[in-house]
């Protein structure tokens, strides 16, 4: 979370995971970040995550 604490406007950043992360995009939703996620072939999970 420190490293979405630090983001500037217009900044963002992408993460690879091997799962969705709910709790985390609930968290995004609650403090206003973008984000998108894709499920990839391989079943692993890209997030972006912007700040607005």
């Amino acid at each position: 979370m420190d490293a979405i604490a630090d983001l500037q406007k217009g900044e963002g950043f992408l993460l690879l995971l091997d799962r969705m992360p709910h709790p985390l995009l609930r968290l995004l939703d609650r403090d206003g970040y973008r984000h998108e996620s894709r499920v990839q072939d391989d079943g692993s999970v890209e997030v972006r995550i912007d700040y607005p």
